[in-house]
């Protein structure tokens, strides 16, 4: 039953992530500029997203679970290290610039994460 539960889970964040890439790209002129090598919704423990220096970013696949607003900061989040492969001032200037909102994101991901697993 887990693994049913983990392959539809999988594919609903899947159509989110689309879904909300468009609208972000829709949105922000950075975002729309901004061209990952590649994307791809995969099954990871401890995070909700990560980038590799070669441009590949890999969202986790329970991130339909979070909240929608939640869903677009890890985007932006993971599309900012396309310019700042960091955490320094300069990278969260950055996510700011496209979701000035990202510190509430950030907490509440925080606080909640614990309770958004299967």
């Amino acid at each position: 039953m887990k693994d049913i539960l983990k392959k539809w889970y999988k594919s609903e964040s899947e159509k989110i992530v689309i879904e909300k890439l468009q609208k972000l790209k829709n949105k922000s002129e950075i975002m729309n500029s901004l061209t990952p090598a590649c994307i791809k919704v995969k099954e990871q423990n401890k995070r909700w997203g990560s980038c590799t220096s070669k441009g590949n970013i890999y969202i986790n696949s329970k991130i339909s679970m979070t909240r929608p607003k939640s869903i677009e900061y890890i985007l932006v989040h993971e599309f900012s290290h396309l310019v700042h492969m960091n955490h320094s001032k300069e990278f969260y200037k950055f996510v700011g610039r496209i979701m000035p909102s990202y510190k509430e994101e950030e907490v509440w991901l925080k606080n909640n994460s614990y309770k958004l697993k299967l």
